[in-house]
């Protein structure tokens, strides 16, 4: 019993995990790392006192019914994606935006990882794409969203062709406008109309990027603290079909856990004293980078507020759904995977921590009509997919 109230206590501060400021003290940030943990102790403890007709198991039970929505955050059933996951998710999503009454919104976030090939190699191959570009131009021809957010996305640089310039050239997804970061750091726009491209800004962007088929009417982009990185948050006010929205693609402050920390943990050897250094590395990274994410969360929540437009934010925030930093920056919006997601959801395919870390985000005028994160090693994280409507 002791055992159970254990596990009851840390699944609860576990479902305050927002009202918890990192800032306050950083280990807070920690805590969302014992949901599975806790819910699989509290699911055993609650069966081990049903078969032995102890009502203590009304314990287990009433603490993960007052999860009631925070358990969506994490998991939607099913849980066990359908085997040909590709095929399905594009015919669903499909099936989801020509099943709305009116006007749909189809939304992609994808973190390209700069189009830097995975460890998994083969897999661009066998999958048919030559290339990460080839499976990003792919995905926008497929399913032609309106509105795209690239985080790590580069256009050029001496390791790398012009990856805009050959999409902009691509006969399957020509007319499009994309606003990006240019070498100084401040948000131009590349605008392509009748297949000639009229801009005046240098062939290269680098860091965040908003791709749309509708008019771009302004943008901006805000610094969130972290000097030169490409990350932050770039906005654009689209203008798509007689509506404006205002699209907020954030990139907030990465954790920074590298191969060489990893590489002890993977062994598998969690006795020894490499591995005991380098899990403690991480949870100390983990819990160091939460405190900047909360700020940055701040800031992005005062920008949603103050939108002339409702809002769609979407992007990489490199942290737990149910965290300070996410609940903040998305306060009063709708989160697509909570309301059609399925099964974990999981957008980061780095490895650890291997969590929901991509969304997207809506105002709550906005219907959610189909969410899927598609699958693919053409980066350390999965494109995810929401269908909205107007």
């Amino acid at each position: 019993m002791g055992i159970n109230w254990a596990m009851a206590g840390g699944m609860l501060v576990v479902y305050a995990a927002p009202m918890l400021d990192p800032r306050w003290f950083p280990p807070l940030a920690l805590v969302g790392f014992g949901y599975y943990p806790l819910m699989l102790g509290l699911v055993v403890c609650g069966i081990w006192w049903a078969l032995r007709r102890n009502s203590r198991f009304f314990l287990s039970l009433m603490v993960l019914v007052m999860g009631w929505t925070v358990h969506p955050r994490f998991w939607q059933w099913p849980s066990f994606e359908e085997s040909n996951e590709k095929d399905l998710s594009l015919s669903s999503l499909e099936e989801s935006a020509n099943s709305s009454q009116g006007e749909r919104l189809v939304v992609m976030t994808y973190n390209v990882a700069n189009f830097r090939l995975t460890s998994t190699e083969g897999t661009e191959k066998e999958d048919g794409f030559e290339s990460p570009r080839d499976y990003l131009v792919y995905l926008l021809d497929s399913l032609k969203p309106d509105l795209a957010g690239f985080q790590d996305f580069v256009s050029w640089d001496p390791q790398h062709f012009d990856v805009l310039r050959q999409m902009n050239q691509d006969p399957r997804i020509r007319g499009f406008t994309f606003v990006g970061l240019n070498r100084a750091r401040r948000a131009v726009c590349f605008v392509q109309r009748n297949f000639r491209t009229v801009s005046t800004s240098p062939d290269f962007f680098s860091g965040l990027g908003l791709w749309t088929r509708g008019k771009v009417l302004d943008f901006g982009y805000h610094n969130l603290g972290e000097g030169d990185s490409p990350t932050g948050l770039l906005w654009a006010d689209i203008l798509l079909n007689n509506d404006t929205i205002r699209a907020m693609n954030v990139h907030l402050a990465s954790n920074r856990i590298s191969a060489q920390d990893l590489q002890p943990v993977r062994s598998l050897d969690l006795q020894s004293d490499t591995a005991q250094k380098s899990i403690f590395r991480i949870f100390k990274k983990i819990a160091g980078n939460a405190r900047l994410r909360a700020l940055q969360a701040e800031t992005v929540h005062k920008k949603v507020k103050a939108s002339p437009h409702r809002v769609v934010l979407m992007g990489d925030f490199n942290d737990l759904p149910h965290s300070f930093a996410v609940c903040l920056a998305g306060d009063g919006l709708r989160d697509s995977f909570v309301a059609k997601g399925r099964g974990f959801g999981h957008t980061y395919a780095g490895g650890f921590p291997s969590f929901r870390i991509d969304h997207v985000m809506a105002d709550p005028t906005l219907s959610v009509l189909g969410h899927r994160v598609l699958p693919g090693r053409h980066s350390d994280h999965h494109p995810v997919i929401a269908v909205l409507g107007r």
